[in-house]
């Protein structure tokens, strides 16, 4: 079966999505850029609590808070400003 999380923090966003993407053997990737354009800090702390979620509902547990989204192409995970992701 799929590995299931269960994860309670409050973090620096930038430092738990790389943590969580290492955990989850992937090279984290955000869009500084992106999240500057939507005045998004990627020190800002985010406090989460979820359990027994999938991965795609842990990545979007930590994305969701700031209004981003996250795309895994490989073996890297690109998390950008929602308003610039494409599908």
């Amino acid at each position: 079966g799929s590995s299931r999380f269960t994860l309670r923090v409050a973090a620096p966003f930038s430092e738990l999505l790389t943590a969580v993407a290492q955990q989850l053997k992937l090279t984290p990737a955000i869009d500084r850029e992106a999240l500057r354009r939507q005045g998004i800090d990627p020190l800002e702390i985010i406090r989460l609590e979820v359990a027994d979620v999938d991965r795609d509902g842990l990545l979007d547990a930590i994305v969701a808070p700031l209004g981003l989204s996250w795309r895994i192409d490989g073996t890297t995970l690109t998390v950008t400003a929602a308003a610039d992701a494409t599908p």
